[in-house]
């Protein structure tokens, strides 16, 4: 999953710096959004699982930040369609296919609450 991740993430800089160039997008509002959005999640996941979380809570954080991805990739999808860029719109589509498969993260939950 973190393969992925870092890969998404290198395509999607990729992307957001042809936007910049080609159709005059300012691209520092994403990256502002970007940076926000890990120290947001570095500071909840300290608060969510402090230092000692079972696997349950584990589970439900990975859910958690994963509807969260998906709401990130929604957001930039109708970024895509307002700018009219068909790779860009295509590579989101595709991501959040992906990204779509991780939210199985709550059947593990489930499974594991009702093993404990």
């Amino acid at each position: 999953m973190r393969n992925e991740a870092a890969k998404q993430e290198f395509e999607m800089q990729d992307l957001v710096q042809e936007l910049s160039d080609s159709d005059g997008f300012d691209s520092s509002k994403i990256k502002e959004n970007a940076v926000g959005t890990v120290l947001k999640t570095s500071l909840i996941m300290e608060t969510y699982l402090g230092d000692n979380p079972d696997t349950q809570e584990a589970l439900e954080f990975l859910c958690l930040m994963e509807g969260v991805e998906v709401m990130n990739y929604k957001v930039l999808k109708t970024t895509a369609k307002v700018l009219n860029n068909k790779r860009f719109q295509s590579r989101l589509k595709s991501i959040l296919r992906e990204i779509r498969s991780h939210l199985d993260c709550t059947k593990l939950a489930k499974r594991n609450a009702l093993s404990e």
